[in-house]
């Protein structure tokens, strides 16, 4: 797959690259209560609120369109960004956050007593697997990025944002290649030119 992308982005693309912002959501309820929230539908706190409207400020405004995760703290983030920028909004299951299963709902300190000492490095590192726990292999999730990515190249528009989430983020940097920065803070803006 991942060849097969690389060889679609230089095909279709040329001379001119596919620039992608993702933005990460506000800070919810899940996120102030320390909790992993996977595809849990909480929303933002007021805190995420005034987030989302402080980072649409510093957004340019000339991108062709603003995808969002179907959960509801990215679709809060995504309408709040959008009373600026004005776009079309298309939601896409592809930009859910890991699915953490029966998993979900709990801190870090739990989920590392059932999955082990270093779930949370592994988490970060991208060598996850929490499909015994009812959720995802990072492969799946991977494949669904790359499969957005692809998606991206076949509309062959220039700029897109992303409203989506810290896993995603994170994969994002791994299959563009580009270093993984210290944290992925709620709001925060990850730029890619592809």
């Amino acid at each position: 797959m991942v060849l097969f992308l690389e060889f679609t982005l230089q095909f279709c693309l040329g001379e001119t690259p596919l620039k992608l912002v993702l933005v990460r959501h506000g800070k919810s309820i899940n996120n102030a209560l320390g909790v992993v929230s996977g595809r849990s539908q909480d929303k933002l706190t007021r805190e995420g609120i005034r987030q989302a409207e402080e980072v649409a400020k510093t957004l340019d405004t000339d991108f062709d369109i603003i995808f969002s995760s179907v959960l509801r703290r990215a679709k809060q983030t995504a309408g709040i960004i959008n009373r600026r920028l004005k776009l079309p909004i298309e939601t896409r299951l592809d930009l859910n956050e890991r699915d953490y299963g029966v998993l979900t709902g709990q801190n870090w300190d739990a989920i590392s007593a059932l999955v082990g000492p270093d779930a949370k490095e592994r988490d970060r590192g991208l060598r996850y697997n929490y499909g015994p726990w009812g959720g995802e292999w990072v492969v799946e999730v991977r494949d669904r990025v790359l499969s957005f990515l692809n998606d991206l190249i076949v509309r062959r528009r220039k700029k897109y944002i992303a409203v989506t989430h810290g896993g995603i983020i994170m994969l994002m940097y791994n299959v563009t290649g580009k270093p993984l920065p210290a944290k992925i803070p709620n709001c925060s803006v990850h730029e890619f030119e592809i």
